[in-house]
């Protein structure tokens, strides 16, 4: 791509973002959050899934990363309210502590993507391993709903 088309590219990529933020914060207020993070991530792991197999052209590809985008941005203000309504005493701790988990992923993440494209030696295997690190964010926050939902049925 020329430089007019990564920065257009940039730009759709960056209104996905926007989208997926605010249907997040939409999702955790009208669908409920742990609806809104199952769908967000699902769909996170499926546009992950179906990179590698679409990337036959440039605008599949940018359709597919705009996916990626939108719902991996939709999950984030959904479980920053989660974490807010977990902890109400103390959320700028909750806020933060998110954040720098948020950063610990995205670090190894780097590593792992590194690894791969350093056995396999090129990057199509990554959004596979991708998909199944948000597969394992899925069980995750599943467990943790679980939790959630068995707590507050002894509360009461």
């Amino acid at each position: 791509m020329d430089t007019s088309k990564i920065s257009i590219t940039m730009f759709v990529l960056g209104v996905f973002s926007m989208i997926g933020t605010r249907l997040g914060g939409y999702g955790a207020d009208h669908w409920g959050i742990a609806r809104t993070v199952f769908y967000s991530m699902m769909i996170h792991a499926f546009a992950l899934l179906l990179l590698p197999v679409l990337t036959v052209s440039i605008v599949t590809s940018v359709i597919m990363v705009a996916v990626w985008m939108g719902s991996n941005w939709m999950t984030s203000p959904t479980l920053q309210t989660y974490f807010i309504q977990q902890t109400p005493q103390t959320p700028d701790l909750a806020l933060s502590l998110n954040t720098s988990f948020i950063q610990l992923g995205i670090a190894l993440g780097v590593g792992l993507g590194g690894f791969i494209v350093n056995s396999i030696g090129n990057v199509t295997n990554t959004p596979w391993a991708g998909a199944f690190m948000v597969l394992l964010g899925i069980a995750a926050a599943w467990i943790s709903f679980a939790i959630q939902t068995k707590r507050s049925v002894e509360q009461v």
